[in-house]
């Protein structure tokens, strides 16, 4: 019988304390990361303004969409305010605006559509959207929704393959 015997390698002393305090090391320097990176300690106060302007869209990709609106007269039309995060001019976007009721809990329900998803928006300028920049794009409404109840809140969906970019780049 041909017993395969193993040295055990010996490791030095200092060697051994190494790796035993490595995961307490580990374990204590992630913990001053944690405590000191969380702190608002290091951003400025006076801040708050491009926070503000961050925080008010929603990024959907090419697109970022402000949860704000504004209706229209006698509730024809709907307005949102798009950032062009792409790189190229947006001519049209093809979206579709839900509305829907939220409980006081912040529950979702009964999302109805409310506008013609093969109808294009309509930009406030008239011209196509430049990149990495704001605007206002108006949504028709369909004529025989009725009355705006103001308890109802709205909100625009865009798939990628509904934005349109402009095929001429004017300067």
């Amino acid at each position: 019988m041909n017993v395969l015997k193993t040295k055990r390698q010996h490791i030095p002393f200092k060697m051994q304390r190494v790796f035993f305090l490595l995961p307490i090391k580990l374990i204590a320097f992630a913990a001053i990361i944690l405590f000191f990176g969380i702190s608002d300690a290091q951003t400025p106060a006076n801040d708050d303004s491009s926070n503000k302007s961050e925080e008010e869209f929603v990024n959907m990709g090419y697109i970022s969409v402000s949860p704000k609106y504004t209706i229209g007269p006698r509730a024809k039309s709907i307005t949102f305010k798009i950032k062009n995060n792409a790189t190229r001019s947006i001519q049209s976007i093809f979206g579709w605006v839900y509305e829907f009721t939220e409980s006081e809990e912040g529950e979702v329900s009964n999302f109805r559509l409310v506008n013609n998803p093969n109808k294009s928006g309509l930009p406030s300028k008239r011209s196509a959207h430049k990149p990495i920049t704001d605007e206002t794009w108006r949504f028709p409404l369909i004529a025989v929704n009725p009355p705006i109840d103001p308890s109802k809140k709205f909100t625009l969906l865009v798939d990628p393959k509904g934005i349109r970019f402009a095929i001429i780049e004017k300067k």
